[in-house]
């Protein structure tokens, strides 16, 4: 099964909607304001047969260490700050909007999957959900088993954001896909349901979906950046020594 946190994720996209016209507006309306300059460096690249320049390739940077690249950045966000100064009250204003509008306490409709009934819950003041179950046979009335907290795991990061959370078939381990650092590349997690601890073993550079497969032996699928589908065996025995690579 699958948890979203709709409501935050309009939040962001709303507000990014909000900075994108109002910086549209700046730039085309009278008087454009020049940016940053950016200087030109043709990079020539050939694939089948074919030769392209592009003058920018020089802004590509990985692993985020190039002097050059950081400081063009840091300029233009420093450009962008600055003449976007004036319609800060507005975005303000637009933005109380936005989360007056989102109910401080909203809790998902539950749902039975599998023997266990499942339920997200947002609660006043949390900007994420935390996922709770339950035996199905019980009363929803009954004490609820906390999976996760979202706001503990975002506590201590500058940036967090979920991908997809799902039970193994056995009901006994959840796997969950996390982004601490805003590029897309989430760390899928594992964590045993009985005892609560997190197993040690993290799937770095995956997609944020993934799942498990219903054969008579656990696996979970997912896929990585380069395109590459991985099987994990998951049991007692750790899940690392069960990893391989199918290209």
């Amino acid at each position: 099964m699958a948890f979203i946190a709709v409501p935050f994720i309009w939040l962001r996209l709303a507000t990014f909607l909000i900075d994108a016209t109002l910086t549209d507006h700046y730039f085309h309306g009278d008087g454009c304001h020049e940016s940053t300059h950016r200087k030109k460096i043709p990079y020539e690249m050939s694939l089948h047969g074919e030769t392209r320049v592009d003058n920018y390739y020089w802004l590509r940077d990985d692993k985020r260490e190039n002097s050059d690249v950081l400081d063009y950045l840091r300029a233009e966000n420093n450009y962008g700050r600055k003449i976007m100064a004036s319609q800060q009250p507005l975005q303000d204003r637009i933005l109380k909007e936005i989360v007056d509008r989102l109910p401080s306490q909203d809790h998902s409709v539950p749902y039975v999957k599998n023997g266990y009934r499942y339920q997200s819950r947002y609660e006043s003041g949390n900007e994420y959900a935390a996922y709770y179950r339950q035996p199905a046979s019980s009363s929803e009335e009954d004490a609820w088993t906390l999976l996760l907290d979202a706001n503990q795991r975002a506590s201590h990061s500058e940036f967090y954001t979920m991908g997809a959370l799902h039970i193994s078939p056995d009901n006994n381990v959840m796997a969950l896909a996390e982004d601490f650092l805003s590029r897309r590349q989430y760390g899928i997690r594992f964590r045993n349901l009985h005892s609560g601890s997190w197993y040690p073993e993290v799937l770095t550079n995956a997609s944020s979906s993934f799942a498990w497969e219903t054969t008579h032996v656990p696996f979970i699928t997912c896929k990585n950046i380069l395109k590459r589908c991985c099987l994990i065996r998951s049991g007692v025995m750790s899940l690392a020594r069960h990893k391989r690579t199918i290209s």
